[in-house]
């Protein structure tokens, strides 16, 4: 726009133009003059109130309102089934693992069970061995060839000249286990 056009501008929006010396402060006047306007314009078309569009705006807000309630109860019922869905995960993962525990302790058990079993037939045919290898040393063979061992109710240790001894002991001293044999000792008896 040219000087011409901006003061008859002016003059139909009803800015005074003598203090406005050059275009951009026109430009700037005829700007603010139309904004005003324009504001003024938009108030009174505010204040002009529809019943239609105030009913409309209502029903919108009702419908809002109503919208967010519904989104909130929603909202709040997920979370109450996440919730169940989670205690009840947690229950079903707690029992499962008291189950697991139970199986586990129940095969330790079994497999201690079947270890002591084991060991003690191990025991058992060890003793077996060792008492039939002590009966083997448990014995004496006299100078006709004959063998003597001790009878089962012979008391372990016998006093000899007043010197108790185990039945090992006068086994392994050829003097005193010759003396009972040749004076028929009862604690002794013959091996066929």
């Amino acid at each position: 726009m040219d000087k011409k056009e901006l003061l008859k501008r002016c003059k139909e929006l009803g800015i005074p133009t003598e203090g406005l010396t050059n275009n951009t402060e026109r430009k700037a006047a005829i700007a603010a003059k139309e904004a005003e306007l324009e504001a003024q314009a938009s108030k009174a078309n505010a204040e002009e109130v529809d019943p239609v569009k105030l009913k409309a705006e209502e029903a919108e807000a009702e419908a809002g309102r109503v919208a967010a309630e519904e989104a909130k109860s929603a909202e709040a019922e997920a979370e109450r089934v996440a919730a169940e869905e989670a205690k009840a995960a947690e229950a079903e993962a707690e029992r499962v693992a008291v189950e697991e525990a139970k199986a586990a302790e129940a095969e330790a058990e079994r497999v201690a069970a079947e270890k002591a079993k084991a060991a003690e037939a191990e025991a058992e045919r060890v003793a077996a061995e060792e008492a039939k290898a002590a009966e083997a040393e448990a014995e004496y063979t006299d100078t006709r060839g004959r063998k003597w061992v001790f009878k089962e109710s012979a008391p372990k240790k016998i006093n000899i000249d007043g010197h108790p001894m185990s039945q090992k002991e006068i086994l392994d001293t050829e003097e005193v286990i010759s003396e009972l044999v040749f004076g028929n000792c009862g604690f002794l008896t013959q091996k066929l």
